[in-house]
């Protein structure tokens, strides 16, 4: 997720953003993904907890556990944070995407956003280990539910219905859905 230098500029574009308080989700979530935009949304929030940051959002399907931690990190922060879907929300990015502040998550008009579903890994081993993964992606699964609901306002069973779909919302739809609040 490193952000794009300008040498020939001389300033580091990065910066640039950072100093406006914007940063970018785009690429798959993973792991290291998750850990610089944490780092930077910490950084941040320690420089002026009272001013917004803005997360644009353009992420396809990544690593559900990576995504929610983000997810936790930006519920702890004290700095408000908006979010923008500027072309795709794919499963733990439509998550973040709608934990935005209230009043203050979009998405473009062409945008495509999919609730998240948790992988279900290739488990091979003993019949218990076996049962152990299946259980683990079950309440994974039904923890997702209850955050888009807590997001949404949707019942869970509709969050279940929708999610088993796996088909892709437009802005409109996500906005009825309550997934964002505008179409910018």
């Amino acid at each position: 997720m490193t952000l794009f230098n300008n040498p020939d500029a001389g300033m580091n574009f990065g910066d640039q953003w950072i100093q406006s308080r914007t940063l970018f989700l785009r690429q798959s979530i993973t792991f290291e993904v998750a850990n610089e935009l944490i780092a930077q949304l910490l950084y941040l929030d320690g420089e002026d907890p009272d001013a917004a940051i803005q997360l644009r959002i353009q992420t396809e399907a990544g690593t559900v556990a990576a995504g929610l931690s983000i997810y936790d990190t930006i519920r702890s922060l004290r700095a408000p944070v908006h979010t923008v879907c500027m072309g795709a929300a794919d499963g733990i990015g439509s998550l973040l995407l709608a934990i935005g502040v209230k009043g203050n998550r979009a998405a473009h008009p062409h945008a495509r956003i999919r609730l998240a579903q948790p992988e279900a890994r290739s488990v091979g081993g003993t019949v218990h280990e076996i049962e152990a993964a299946a259980r683990e992606v079950f309440r994974q699964r039904h923890r997702l539910y209850e955050l888009y609901a807590d997001a949404t306002g949707q019942s869970i069973e509709r969050i279940a219905e929708e999610s088993a779909r796996q088909s892709f919302l437009s802005a409109t739809d996500a906005q009825a859905y309550g997934l964002i609040d505008r179409i910018s």
